[in-house]
């Protein structure tokens, strides 16, 4: 289900708003995503704001994802930016990453970032050139993602981060 979103991992990395991600979801699956959300923090940083299922950067309402710009590496602004801060033309987009768009799309992803945005990266880009990087899942300490971290585990970490409890000192 989550595979037009790039995957549950993917997804879970993205700051995103479930009514704003363009797939129909049910009740039980948003209330999961906003209980993620709840406890996860998302460290934001210019350099690794992504393009996919992002809440501020909307075309009709929705946010977008497309797979094969994915497929070709195309997943953070910092992507159809040059190491100034401009945004690519649209050749110049297509040749860099052999990516067929039409102009009149590009040109819809390029408008549907917000302002204040493009400028923090634009700036951020100015003064250093950091590879954008997914973030990993971790929640104190413990990296969902690995194989050892077990539904017991789960369960434990989410209800000690939801509802945390103030350990008793011994004298």
């Amino acid at each position: 289900m989550f595979d037009s979103f790039g995957g549950i991992d993917f997804l879970l990395s993205c700051d995103f708003e479930p009514s704003k991600l363009k797939c129909k979801l049910s009740s039980f699956h948003s209330q999961v995503l906003l209980y993620w959300k709840l406890i996860y923090k998302h460290n934001f940083s210019p350099h690794s704001c992504s393009l996919w299922n992002n809440k501020c950067i909307l075309i009709k309402g929705k946010s977008v994802y497309f797979q094969d710009w994915m497929d070709k590496g195309v997943w953070s602004i910092v992507h159809i930016m040059d190491g100034c801060g401009n945004f690519l033309s649209y050749d110049d987009f297509c040749v860099k990453y052999n990516i067929i768009c039409t102009q009149k799309l590009y040109a819809s992803l390029l408008k549907a970032g917000p302002a204040g945005l493009v400028q923090l990266i634009k700036g951020a880009l100015c003064y250093c050139s950091e590879i954008p990087r997914l973030g990993n899942l971790i929640i104190s300490g413990v990296n969902l993602t690995e194989q050892s971290c077990k539904n017991k585990v789960l369960r434990t970490l989410l209800n000690t981060q939801t509802f945390p409890s103030k350990v008793k000192k011994r004298r």
